[in-house]
């Protein structure tokens, strides 16, 4: 997983592409060096999408979007990638 900012931020918006079976979990907090991808129940949890069926594209927008208080933190599969907005 990566920390993508720490302090206090805003989220607007995840372009996610991916492989069959990609997952991708988004928090406001440390998720650990080894995060359960199959877990439901990661604690600060803003978004987890996955396992993909089959190969595509994802986008979430949040238009007046999302306080982040701790740290914006992300983890992916390696078939996935991103492209994260936030300030």
């Amino acid at each position: 997983n990566t920390t993508v900012r720490t302090g206090a931020a805003t989220l607007y918006g995840i372009h996610a592409s991916g492989g069959s079976g990609s997952v991708v979990i988004v928090t406001d907090g440390d998720m650990g060096a080894t995060p359960n991808y199959n877990s439901t129940s990661i604690p600060s949890t803003i978004l987890r999408f996955g396992p993909l069926q089959n190969a595509g594209t994802s986008e979430f927008n949040f238009v007046m979007g999302i306080g982040i208080n701790t740290q914006l933190t992300v983890a992916a599969s390696s078939n996935a990638s991103l492209t994260i907005e936030y300030e």
